[in-house]
């Protein structure tokens, strides 16, 4: 399921990027990968799938309050500070 991807990973960006720049590379991706754009050759079975990760990673980060919790939430790997 999509909630287990990183939402910046699928859009292809970093974690630092603006909103123009989130919904620059939704749009972009959303274009590649929509079904009405997908021709008999590049028929791919997991195609749905990735539309519906682009989807979700989308709904995730363009909402500022849910992008912070999604922030918030993501384990950095870093040991907090004393």
């Amino acid at each position: 399921m999509a909630t287990e991807r990183d939402p910046y990973r699928v859009l292809g960006l970093s974690p630092s990027a603006s909103q123009a720049d989130i919904a620059s590379a939704y749009r972009r991706l959303l274009r590649r990968h929509h079904p009405d754009t997908r021709t008999p050759q590049r028929a791919d079975p997991a195609a749905d799938e990735h539309l519906q990760h682009i989807l979700t990673a989308y709904a995730q980060l363009r909402d500022p309050d849910h992008r912070a919790y999604h922030d918030q939430a993501k384990p950095t790997g870093k040991t907090p500070k004393r």
